[in-house]
């Protein structure tokens, strides 16, 4: 893998066997993976399903994760999620206690607020402690 985001780190979770790509996006149940060359509209298996208990063990965008093209070379299967080195979530909207997770993985989080009569400090202050927790650094941009 060549791709400047594939740091070290992620490297020395992967075997000379195995093929990583990044998830660039997620929806419905449907991840779309990129690679060195290409990209993948991907599943995930069924032990993976299986494994996975809450929303933090499912993959993420801005996740890497090892998988297996299908012979067509247009889609492929999610195996196995790479550790993470950041974590981006919140509490899932509405009564549920659940977490949903955003992104993982970003080194920088670009915070965007108009500083209009709905500008409120408490909600920004919120938004850079999340943040920080997740090990990504908080950029504000007020408009």
């Amino acid at each position: 893998m060549k791709r400047k985001d594939f740091h070290p780190f992620f490297q020395s979770q992967v075997t000379s066997t195995e093929s990583a790509a990044r998830v660039t996006r997620f929806s419905h149940g449907i991840y779309t993976l990129a690679d060195d060359t290409k990209t993948y509209t991907a599943n995930l298996s069924g032990r993976f399903h299986y494994e996975s208990v809450t929303a933090r063990d499912y993959p993420a965008v801005g996740d890497w994760v090892i998988f297996q093209p299908y012979e067509n070379g247009e889609k492929a299967v999610i195996h196995r999620l790479l550790e993470r080195q950041t974590l981006l979530s919140r509490k899932q909207a509405g009564t549920s206690n659940n977490e949903q997770v955003i992104a993982s993985n970003v080194d920088t989080v670009f915070i965007v607020t108009a500083l209009t009569q709905e500008f409120n400090l408490r909600r920004l202050e919120r938004y850079v402690q999340q943040v920080y927790e997740s090990g990504a650094k908080p950029v504000v941009v007020c408009t």
